[in-house]
């Protein structure tokens, strides 16, 4: 038995468990077909949608996998692995866009104290920048 299977015992069709689940319903599609898996965050909610333990999701769950499109065969990725040297690069560079687009959008005076806090390393100041809304 597999995700589909189980589904469809309980009488949901995907679009109904997908509003259950607070997801699009061709992200179920995707879930039964092996393209994606459910994000750990969402399995338990599935589980109980389901009736059935997180360990009984895992089991219905087909092993993800990239298949290319009318071919049946495995597609090659279309991602860099988080190893990937430029990969992390462009992950630092996100992360560095974020912190300095946070920064320019507060006044002057907040961000220099915020700045001098970060270098400092005080708790206080990374709860008051996480905290800020302009």
């Amino acid at each position: 038995m597999g995700l589909a299977e189980r589904r469809k015992a309980l009488g949901y069709s995907q679009e109904k468990l997908a509003e259950l689940l607070g997801v699009d319903r061709t992200t179920v599609g995707r879930w039964e077909r092996g393209e994606i898996s459910p994000q750990p965050c969402q399995r338990p909610a599935l589980a109980s949608t389901l009736e059935i333990s997180l360990q009984e999701v895992k089991i219905l769950l087909p092993p993800p996998q990239a298949v290319e499109r009318g071919t049946g065969r495995p597609k090659p990725s279309d991602h860099p692995s988080a190893g990937d040297p430029d990969e992390m690069i462009r992950r630092e560079f996100l992360r560095i866009l974020t912190v300095s687009g946070a920064l320019a959008a507060l006044p002057l005076n907040e961000a220099e104290a915020l700045t001098d806090g970060v270098q400092r390393g005080k708790p206080a100041d990374f709860a008051r920048m996480n905290g800020h809304h302009p």
